[in-house]
């Protein structure tokens, strides 16, 4: 589980997480979305079969935001396809639930968002 960083150890609405499972590569992964305040759970986004996705960061909008919403940004995973040997950044809005992949990365790669102020 993750939340977003600038609220690590303050009170927060949403966490993220990914299912995964490295036994069989036909296996699906996908991510979810987690309302502590509710107990609601939403599936962000199904990768399709044979992709395995890494650990989520919730990234804040930066422009046209608004902050006490909690899920105003968009999470990022990486998605590997098994088969082929490719990997690409998907973006998802974590308001909105919509998934969009954008730029080739390598597997296994592991970070966080560092915003540049």
């Amino acid at each position: 589980m993750r939340i977003a960083d600038a609220e690590v150890g303050r009170p927060h609405r949403y966490s993220y997480a990914i299912n995964i499972s490295w036994v069989r590569a036909a296996d699906q992964s996908a991510s979810y979305k987690y309302d502590l305040r509710h107990g609601a759970t939403w599936t962000l986004n199904r990768f399709p079969a044979g992709y395995k996705c890494g650990e989520p960061i919730f990234v804040h909008r930066t422009r046209g935001g608004t902050a006490d919403t909690g899920d105003d940004g968009y999470l990022m995973t990486f998605a590997h396809d098994c088969g082929r040997g490719t990997s690409y950044l998907a973006i998802l809005d974590a308001a909105n639930l919509v998934a969009d992949p954008i730029a080739p990365v390598p597997p296994g790669f592991h970070g966080n968002w560092v915003p540049s102020s």
